[in-house]
């Protein structure tokens, strides 16, 4: 109905000239967090942020990497994420106390991030108009909003869902049945990835009943002397199988009972597990050359993936401050500090 569009001129049309890269990736960065994919927000934004680049003279691979950066921070943080979702159910966490665990971990690099974009990019100008709608961004708004004071994660999909239907069908750009169509269009997207969840999820079952989950544990853990390794062991093993699947949402299927078996001896929260797994497996796709979002990109400004990685300040970031909460053992509970 419209809504990503307004977004995304809504930002431009206020966004200094000066601070052009690092507004598409704080675009990037709020629109992911409202509709929780990375593919779908480099749909969205990808073509407009490539011709405003191309129009103003900027570093086009730059711009394409502020998408990819701002693409995965919503992946890695929206309550309504499929890696969120799977990532804390798979380990018994709450997705609210998921959610301010990732955050802590992910501002200080986007702060990082932006300010590098910032320095980076380039003064460019923004030419022509670009006309927004503000009720066509209150959808997102909402949704952001109810995630964040915890509703249950079906009802604000549920409701963002209706206020799209009701604000596009009030203002003529769609109609019902367009509406319903959209619907069922989504539900389509994410049916295959159901089906291998459902499957992967049944072959976990059989392996831990015939012993298989404890065997692997007991082979990582018996590598692991204290509390980092396991957290960095957890890490490495979510962020391997996610570069190797190119599926983050599978790795985290497959990673979830092995950290929590592996947390539960060395009294990991389970809002740390879900959050280390959630953004290694993001982080590790993320900087994969074959990876669906930079693919889509990489097509539209024709230059080869590397030139485009090599600008991912966000997710290089994000790897380094994640990796300083292990070393020193930061953002751990009273509970926490008093075992370890």
């Amino acid at each position: 109905m419209g809504g990503v569009e307004s977004v995304v001129n809504l930002g431009l049309t206020f966004i200094p000239s000066v601070f052009l890269v690092p507004g598409v990736f704080l675009i990037s960065c709020f629109i992911s967090t409202a509709i929780g994919t990375s593919m779908g927000t480099v749909a969205a934004m990808a073509p407009i942020a490539i011709g405003v680049a191309q129009a103003a003279n900027l570093n086009i691979p730059l711009t394409a990497a502020a998408v990819i950066g701002g693409a995965y921070f919503g992946d890695n943080l929206s309550m309504i994420s499929d890696t969120t979702i799977s990532a804390a159910k798979g380990v018994g966490s709450e997705m609210k106390d998921k959610f301010k665990m990732n955050f802590f971990i992910a501002l200080p690099a986007a702060i990082f991030a932006a300010i590098m974009y910032g320095i980076m990019g380039g003064n460019g100008n923004i030419t022509g108009e670009y006309n927004y709608h503000i009720i066509r961004v209150l959808p997102y708004i909402v949704v952001l909003i109810t995630a964040l004071v915890g509703f249950n994660v079906s009802g604000v999909l549920v409701l963002g869902i209706a206020m799209t239907g009701v604000i596009g069908i009030f203002e003529g750009n769609i109609s019902f049945l367009d509406w319903v169509g959209a619907i069922g269009e989504g539900m389509d997207d994410m049916f295959s990835i159901t089906i291998v969840a459902i499957l992967i999820s049944g072959l976990i079952g059989l392996v831990k009943y015939y012993g298989g989950i404890e065997w692997l544990v007991n082979s990582i853990t018996s590598k692991i002397k204290n509390r980092k390794n396991a957290e960095y062991g957890i890490g490495l093993i979510s962020g391997l199988l996610s570069a190797a699947l190119v599926n983050n949402t599978i790795a985290i299927i497959i990673t979830a009972p092995i950290a929590k078996e592996i947390g539960q001896k060395y009294n990991i929260v389970p809002k740390r597990l879900a959050s280390l797994i959630d953004i290694f497996v993001c982080a590790f796709i993320a900087l994969t050359p074959y990876d669906g979002g930079i693919l889509m990109i990489t097509v539209l400004v024709d230059v080869s993936p590397l030139e485009v990685l090599k600008y991912s300040f966000y997710i290089f970031a994000l790897i380094v401050t994640t990796c300083i909460t292990i070393q020193f053992g930061l953002l751990r509970d009273s509970k926490e500090k008093e075992s370890n």
